[in-house]
C-alpha cells in the first residue's frame, strides 16, 4: 500500500466521508426506512461525486496508452511501416489513416518485414521474445511501482525491427 499515490484531493475526500456518517448514525438515532434510504442516496451520491469528480481524473496520469502513443508518433513520425504484434495496445491514440497490420504469428510478421511492409511493431513485452526477428526497443509505456510483475510483463513496446535493428535488449 505504501508503493500506491496518495487520495487525489483528501480534504473532499475526507468531508464526502463524513457527510456519508453523518447521515448513517441520523438514520440509527431514529431508525425507520425513510432515514435509511436517505442515508443510503446521500451515501451514494457522496461516493459518486468523489469517484467521478476527483478521483478518475486524478488517475488518468496513470494511464500509459496516450502517452505512448504520442511517443511512438514523435518516434516515426507516421504510422506508415507500423505493425501490431499481439495487442491493439494504444490503436486508439494513434489514430491512424486506414488499418494497421496486425499478427499473431512470428512466420507472418517476418514475411512482413522481410519485405519490408513493417518496420515497427508494438508488442506486448511478454511477446517481445517470441516474434523472432532482429529488433530494438525504441519505446516503452511507463510502469510504476505499485504494479506486479505480471502488470510490467503486460506493458506494450515500441520496437524497431529488421537487419538495421541490434540484437534484442532493454531500454530503460
Amino acid at each position: 500500500m505504501a508503493k500506491l499515490p496518495a487520495a487525489p484531493d483528501r480534504t473532499v475526500f475526507v468531508v464526502m466521508w463524513a457527510i456519508a456518517l453523518a447521515t448513517v448514525i441520523n438514520a440509527l438515532r431514529k431508525f425507520n426506512s425513510e432515514r435509511v434510504t436517505i442515508s443510503i442516496g446521500a451515501a451514494a451520491y457522496a461516493a459518486m461525486i468523489y469517484i467521478y469528480i476527483f478521483a478518475m481524473p486524478a488517475a488518468e496520469a496513470y494511464r500509459g496508452e496516450k502517452p505512448f502513443a504520442a511517443e511512438v508518433l514523435s518516434r516515426i513520425g507516421s504510422t506508415a511501416g507500423l505493425g501490431l504484434y499481439r495487442t491493439s495496445g494504444p490503436l486508439f491514440y494513434l489514430d491512424p489513416p486506414g488499418p494497421l497490420p496486425e499478427f499473431d504469428r512470428p512466420k507472418d510478421l517476418a514475411n512482413a518485414v522481410g519485405t519490408g511492409k513493417i518496420q515497427w511493431v508494438i508488442v506486448r513485452r511478454r511477446d517481445m521474445y517470441s516474434i523472432g526477428v532482429q529488433m530494438q526497443i525504441v519505446a516503452t509505456e511507463a510502469s510504476y511501482p505499485w504494479e506486479s510483475d505480471y502488470q510490467r510483463r503486460n506493458k506494450v513496446l515500441l520496437v524497431r525491427l529488421g537487419p538495421s535493428a541490434t540484437v534484442a535488449g532493454e531500454a530503460r
